[in-house]
């Protein structure tokens, strides 16, 4: 996942986490992304 031209976060990652937000809180807003490097 990475942020698009517009500064938004997209990608498979994103769209699952942006679901599981739907499904339990019932906002895809609820969380809250950041970046972390593959060896953490």
């Amino acid at each position: 996942s990475s942020k698009n031209s517009e500064g938004e976060w997209s990608g498979f990652d994103v769209d699952l986490a942006r679901a599981v937000s739907v499904a339990i809180f019932g906002d895809d807003q609820c969380i809250e992304y950041f970046p972390l490097a593959s060896n953490d």
